[in-house]
């Protein structure tokens, strides 16, 4: 009997290896209900002032994101027919983000930062951030993302409830609203809040609370496959449809 030729085996490896789990790109909103819907709320932004908040998910608004997800940056988006100025441009000297699981759920975070941050916290991004003039488009509803925050550090998110810890500088520009979701008619009461304090960059407790209360954020992703076959049935898969044509030449 003739043995495998090592072209058949390295063909089948070089097939097994395509056909091994991969992960790809993509985006995911959150709030989930929002992806294409516009939110019942704002957020307003004056750039020209310091702020720093703090933003809960609870994992029940989080069903856009597979466990085992990373977040490589984030996107919000102008509230829905908020015209701002189109020849506006921001120039943040700091912009910095934490994101990570919360030790307390929706409602009940500490107005100490530190109190609410995850073991898994993790420093996103830090320094400066530029917006050009025109960057937040509104023109329709819900509005289209605007530029990316990108984070030099990727967070994997592996399940619980999401805390965004941000705090930025002064950055000029006009003021903005961005588009959020509150209250009983945006399918969140009781599953977000939202705290800050604003005028202060860096500030280590937050001193104002809404609940009920969630940004609509657009995280870019890079979601594993969770589809794939195992590299067990892969390897059966791989190697018998080589072996299949070389059988059948044989009979012959």
């Amino acid at each position: 009997m003739r043995s495998l030729s090592i072209t058949h085996l390295t063909t089948a490896l070089a097939t097994l290896t395509l056909l091994a789990p991969t992960a790809y790109a993509g985006t995911a909103v959150v709030p989930s209900a929002f992806t294409n819907a516009e939110g019942n709320s704002s957020y307003l932004i004056t750039p020209t002032f310091s702020v720093t908040y703090q933003q809960v998910y609870a994992s029940s608004l989080l069903t856009s994101l597979v466990p085992g997800t990373q977040l490589t940056g984030m996107r919000f988006r102008a509230d829905g027919g908020w015209h701002a100025l189109s020849s506006a441009s921001y120039n943040f000297a700091t912009f910095d983000v934490r994101i990570g699981t919360s030790t307390r759920t929706p409602g009940s975070l500490s107005a100490t930062i530190a109190d609410n941050l995850g073991a898994d916290t993790i420093q996103a991004r830090s320094g400066s951030l530029f917006w050009a003039a025109g960057s937040f488009p509104s023109d329709t509803s819900p509005s289209s993302f605007g530029p990316l925050i990108d984070f030099t550090t990727p967070y994997t998110y592996l399940g619980g409830d999401l805390l965004l810890t941000v705090s930025h500088s002064a950055g000029g520009g006009d003021t903005l609203l961005w588009d959020a979701a509150q209250g009983s008619g945006s399918a969140i009461p009781s599953r977000a809040e939202y705290r800050q304090t604003a005028g202060v960059v860096g500030s280590t407790t937050t001193t104002t609370s809404t609940n009920s209360y969630a940004l609509v954020v657009q995280f870019e992703t890079i979601v594993p496959t969770a589809s794939s076959p195992e590299p067990g049935t892969l390897a059966l898969l791989g190697l018998g449809g080589l072996l299949l044509p070389y059988g059948l030449r044989r009979r012959r």
